[in-house]
């Protein structure tokens, strides 16, 4: 329990401070010829990172789910 909420109170400090200034960042630093292609890029990578750790953060949570809960604690 204390692990869940920890979880949602970290996901919030970072959706409301650092989490909106990458897509400023993202938008600016690219060439004006490549800017589409790097958003893209960026939005892809981000999507399949997020997949991923959809998948493990449950699997680390719960304390029957085998080794992955050992790992983490």
């Amino acid at each position: 329990m204390a692990m869940g909420s920890l979880l949602i109170v970290l996901n919030f400090i970072y959706n409301c401070t650092i989490g909106p200034s990458t897509y400023t960042i993202i938008g600016e630093i690219s060439s004006t010829r490549l800017r589409q292609k790097t958003i893209v890029l960026a939005r892809a990578s981000y999507k399949a990172i997020n997949i991923v750790a959809g998948i493990l953060n449950p699997r680390m949570l719960c304390k029957l789910c085998g080794l992955l809960s050992r790992a983490s604690g």
